[in-house]
């Protein structure tokens, strides 16, 4: 997990408990993403909200980090889940980039508020 004053970044990966490759995989996804996302959002700190499609494509290339981080250790199949909370300027249309819909916190609406559901 790494969270900062306005945004929360977690990584969970699983190794599919098939030995030392897919266990290899997980860390190094988890570590990679999350080193890819620390740089990321120490450079967005304090900066103007973005849009969310700018922040997919930041979740995307934590997500492609990951899997540059997995080759490199040579690890193998594992099963990988990321989520980044992060003010937007305004409330606007998801797309999900796997199979789990989004959510946005809306004021007024006090939790979650599926915003679209859509999934690859």
């Amino acid at each position: 997990m790494v969270t900062g004053a306005n945004f929360a970044w977690i990584a969970v990966a699983d190794g599919v408990n098939w030995g030392v490759r897919p266990m290899t995989a997980a860390v190094a996804a988890v570590e990679g993403a999350s080193e890819y996302m620390r740089r990321q959002l120490t450079q967005l700190a304090g900066k103007p909200l973005l849009a969310a499609r700018d922040l997919a494509i930041v979740l995307f290339d934590a997500v492609m980090a990951a899997q540059a981080a997995i080759i490199e250790a040579d690890g193998t199949l594992t099963t990988f889940c990321c989520a980044l909370a992060f003010p937007l300027a305004r409330l606007q249309p998801q797309t999900p980039t796997g199979d789990q819909a989004p959510y946005a916190m809306a004021r007024g609406v006090g939790g979650s508020q599926e915003t679209v559901r859509l999934a690859h």
